[in-house]
């Protein structure tokens, strides 16, 4: 018997994504803040405040969208790839179970004409 902290069945399927969320979130939110305080450090051990800080974080924040940005771009071209193969299978197997049928002329010595129609 499932009980309120056990998953059931359906949680696999209704949070599929939602750990990838998580872990994006959590990345968005800590790598600039990891970076800024190496920048800290950096500014402390240089006498230099704030320079290496917002350079630092700067760099964190632009990494973290073009890494965002290529991982979607990515994960987008695989699914319009997915999506085609998936509606090209779908017609083939349509056109599989949807044949027309052909007809034959055949021609007989006594001149008679027969039409048979055969399904290719």
């Amino acid at each position: 018997m499932p009980t309120a902290t056990s998953p059931t069945s359906e949680q696999p399927t209704r949070y599929a994504g939602l750990g990838d969320g998580f872990t994006r979130a959590f990345e968005i939110a800590l790598t600039p803040a990891l970076f800024c305080g190496f920048g800290y450090l950096a500014d402390g051990l240089a006498g230099t405040r704030p320079v290496f800080m917002i350079g630092f974080t700067v760099f964190a924040v632009v990494g973290m969208f073009l890494r965002l940005w290529y991982v979607y771009d990515a994960t987008m071209v695989t699914e319009q790839a997915k999506a085609v193969a998936a509606r090209v299978e779908a017609e083939r197997l349509h056109d599989e179970s949807v044949r027309s049928p052909t007809f034959e002329i055949e021609t007989f010595d006594t001149g008679g004409l027969s039409l048979r129609s055969s399904v290719v």
